[in-house]
């Protein structure tokens, strides 16, 4: 008779220690879908706040791109305005000529 209940205890003990474990299983579960979640709020948080900073580079590049094109427009015209395009025909001022960047002649 001792061995039966002994055996029979061992079982609960067994069925306990299996419940525990499936407790502490389920209990690591939720605690790392918790942490999962946790993280992926970060993370979200993080990308949001790279997509904000991308954006204001964004923006950054474009007036940067603007100014550059201003610039590169206004060295074009100054250099126009020190050696002016040949007259509509095409060919290089003949030799006779005074010099474009000179004034009138007095």
């Amino acid at each position: 008779p001792g061995g039966a209940s002994n055996g029979a205890w061992a079982q609960e003990l067994l069925q306990f220690l299996f419940g525990l474990t499936r407790s502490f299983s389920d209990a690591g579960a939720l605690l790392r879908n918790a942490i999962l979640e946790d993280e992926t709020k970060q993370h979200a948080r993080e990308i949001q706040q790279l997509e904000q900073e991308q954006a204001e580079l964004q923006v950054q590049l474009m007036e940067l791109a603007q100014t550059l094109k201003e610039q590169q427009r206004a060295m074009e015209e100054m250099e126009q305005q020190q050696h002016p395009p040949p007259p509509s025909g095409g060919e290089e001022p003949q030799a006779g000529g005074p010099p474009p960047t000179e004034g009138p002649s007095k």
